[in-house]
């Protein structure tokens, strides 16, 4: 029997700062998702992933990364992303981040995110929490 890869959740820099620092206003929230995100990911019913670039920002190579941050695998923004973000035509204006986090998604085929960024919530995707 074939094992199918479940969707992919992606978790956006305003995610993963409120999920490493304990003392930031989102963190009791961002923790609760992350946990049931984590369980979901142990019964094999959710990929979680985030942009590397955000990952190493938030949790450089260390201890925190290597534990919270052990499930979550990377996407690797390239040359041809940053193209793609500037090219972007889109009915609001975002900032190039956002617009480079849009190009991610939809060349991944990412439709839910893990995000405070209130600016996400002008798309056509499922924001957590």
């Amino acid at each position: 029997m074939r094992s199918m890869t479940p969707p992919t959740v992606l978790l956006d820099r305003s995610f993963l700062a409120a999920l490493a620092d304990p003392a930031h206003p989102d963190g009791a929230r961002a923790e609760s998702t992350y946990r049931e995100l984590v369980e979901r990911y142990r019964r094999n019913e959710r990929r979680l992933r985030a942009r590397a670039d955000h990952l190493s920002e938030v949790a450089p190579a260390g201890e925190v990364r290597q534990q919270l941050f052990a499930p979550v695998e990377t996407i690797h923004v390239a040359g041809q992303h940053h193209r793609a973000a500037r090219r972007l035509e889109l009915p609001v204006e975002v900032d190039h981040d956002t617009a480079l986090t849009l190009v991610v998604l939809r060349r991944e085929r990412i439709a839910e995110v893990a995000t405070f960024a209130p600016e996400l919530a002008e798309f056509d995707l499922q924001t957590l929490p």
